[in-house]
C-alpha cells in the first residue's frame, strides 16, 4: 500500500512538472494559429469596388409566378 501511494505521488508530481514545461508552448502555438486564421479572414480577398453576384438571374415573365396582383390606391 505504501509503495502504491509513493508511486502515485511521483506520477502526479511528474505530470505537474511536464504540464508546467509544455503547456505554455502548446497554448502559444494554439493562439498563434488562431491569430493567423483571424488575420486571413480580415484581409479582403477581392480588390475594393469589385462586385460578384451569385445565383441565376430572374426571368422577366408573366405575373402568374409572382402571386396575386393588387392595385395600389393612395388613401388621404
Amino acid at each position: 500500500m505504501l509503495k502504491f501511494i509513493l508511486i502515485f505521488i511521483l506520477v502526479v508530481m511528474l505530470v505537474r512538472l511536464l504540464l508546467r514545461l509544455f503547456l505554455p508552448t502548446i497554448v502559444k502555438t494554439i493562439f498563434s494559429s488562431l491569430q493567423q486564421q483571424q488575420m486571413k479572414q480580415q484581409q479582403p480577398s477581392k480588390p475594393e469596388g469589385s462586385v460578384f453576384v451569385s445565383g441565376k438571374p430572374k426571368k422577366k415573365g408573366s405575373l402568374d409566378n409572382d402571386g396575386e396582383y393588387v392595385d395600389y390606391e393612395e388613401i388621404r
